[in-house]
């Protein structure tokens, strides 16, 4: 049978022929059962996109709550209610920076401001390829729901009502679904590839490798990357159109070689970039630990560090998990296909969806801002907390501007949770071109950081010293009440 003939007046009883003598169409309870499978994840998969975009509407609410309150402390400055500054007589007599007590903070607000853009913008990455997962295997779910459908209500019809459309059209959503589902592993590995290269650009912040190093693997990761991708790419499409010219019987069946060179070319890149995660993982947590030990400063600083590479360690691994699920899906497929069993299909669609949904939802957890209080705007109580220090501390010296412990709390909340934040030499936590996927006032969750412990001050003999401190406190006092009353 060639496509000369394919229309003539005999291509209608010989599709009909074709259809009726495959032995790869399900049976009536087999399609049933696919068709609740199908039902169950595109459902879920619906409620995943619906949270999604409720996620996103909460972002952006936020955004422009942050926004507005930037707007609202800018017109409290220009209207003269500013946040509290020393005089520059009254810091002359101490010999002390004419320097804001809340410099720290602007300049900090400052500079998260600068990393924001480029924080955001690989988290956008990210979640733009978990969407276009999501999207695309709800299009494979739909697909094969079309195609049981039709096969179920083929099966209740007599030889006279088949025709040519409707064996063509049941194909037709066969190879798609099939297509889809293949397709959706390259998105799969190419998340993990983003991810990989995050973890190479950690390594080299923080100098776990050398800059040559760097980059030979840094070009040589993304030439591999663009071949698995096309060679991924021409397979998933041979596939899908040999599927559709072996159903009308023309050609040969050779679907079984190209299923296991889609398996050999998937299952070999997984293990690449798991084996790569796993080296770059182990050489930044070298590099924490031995910056660590160097400094001995602050044992709160690697706890916080190694929190934060946690949750990048989480994603990896739920990735990887998701990804060996589909290579097991492709194994079900597979041996399906050869030993004409349907109950091997079923289990190939159950492992396909629920690897990917896993993925998804690990994704959506572990970027979750719901729960947090935007960190740029004080609360009440850290104010409340400064002005109790203030009376009650004195400084070390009459030479060092005085700034309460907590006057860094806000941006040490800021910067705690950061989506896969890349943790630095200094105690920082580093921007890295597509860096980190969080943002300043979007975190994954509740702040991890651990304030930093107060120091031991020194009484302060000098009488005109402590006159002038009392009538700084008095000062800050009362620009501190017309903050909050300007707020509330």
């Amino acid at each position: 049978m060639s496509f000369r003939n394919l229309f003539d007046s005999d291509t209608t009883l010989q599709l009909v022929n074709l259809y009726l003598n495959d032995t790869s169409v399900k049976e009536s309870n087999y399609a049933i059962a696919s068709l609740g499978i199908s039902s169950f994840f595109l459902i879920s998969f619906m409620v995943y996109v619906t949270a999604f975009i409720g996620f996103w509407l909460t972002e952006r609410f936020r955004n422009a709550c942050t926004d507005c309150t930037k707007k609202e402390e800018e017109s409290n400055e220009v209207n003269g209610i500013s946040k509290p500054q020393v005089d520059e007589m009254t810091y002359s007599s101490t010999n002390t920076p004419n320097t804001p007590y809340y410099s720290g903070l602007k300049k900090s607000h400052t500079s998260d401001g600068m990393k924001t853009s480029k924080i955001n913008r690989n988290q956008k990455i990210m979640f733009i390829l978990v969407l276009v997962l999501v999207v695309v295997q709800c299009f494979a779910l739909t697909s094969r729901m079309i195609s049981d459908s039709m096969n179920l209500t083929m099966k209740e019809m007599s030889l006279s009502e088949l025709n040519e459309s409707t064996v063509i059209a049941f194909y037709v959503f066969s190879c798609a679904e099939l297509g889809l589902t293949f397709g959706n592993m390259i998105t799969t590995v190419m998340i993990m590839c983003f991810v990989q290269h995050v973890f190479l650009i950690t390594c080299h912040k923080v100098k776990a490798i050398s800059d040559k190093t760097f980059r030979g693997l840094n070009i040589s990761l993304n030439i591999f990357n663009v071949i698995y991708f096309l060679l991924s790419s021409g397979i998933i499409i041979t596939i899908s159109i040999g599927l559709f010219l072996l159903k009308l019987n023309i050609g040969r069946d050779f679907l079984l070689t190209i299923y296991i060179m889609c398996f050999v070319i998937n299952s070999s890149m997984i293990i690449l970039e798991t084996v790569l995660f796993n080296i770059f993982g182990y050489l930044v947590i070298r590099t924490i630990n031995r910056q660590s030990t160097k400094t001995q400063r602050d044992q709160n600083k690697l706890c916080a560090k190694r929190k934060h590479f946690a949750k990048l360690i989480v994603l990896q691994g739920a990735l990887s998990f998701c990804a060996l699920l589909q290579l097991l899906a492709v194994i079900f497929q597979s041996s399906a296909k050869a030993s004409k069993t349907h109950g091997l299909e079923l289990a190939y669609y159950f492992v396909n969806s629920f690897g990917i949904l896993s993925f998804a939802v690990v994704v959506l957890l572990l970027y979750n801002p719901l729960f947090n209080y935007p960190a740029n705007k004080m609360k009440f109580e850290d104010v409340a907390d400064y002005v109790k220090e203030m009376l009650q501390i004195e400084p070390t010296t009459p030479t060092s501007p005085y700034s309460p412990k907590n006057s860094a709390r806000t941006d040490s909340a800021r910067n705690a949770n950061n989506f896969l934040e890349v943790p630095g030499a200094s105690g920082q936590y580093l921007s890295v071109h597509s860096e980190s996927f969080g943002g300043s006032s979007s975190s994954l969750d509740i702040s991890t950081s651990c304030d930093s412990s107060s120091q031991n001050m020194e009484e302060v003999h000098d009488l005109k010293i402590v006159d002038v401190r009392i009538e700084e406190v008095k000062k800050m006092s009362e620009s501190t009440t017309q903050i909050f009353d300007s707020q509330q």
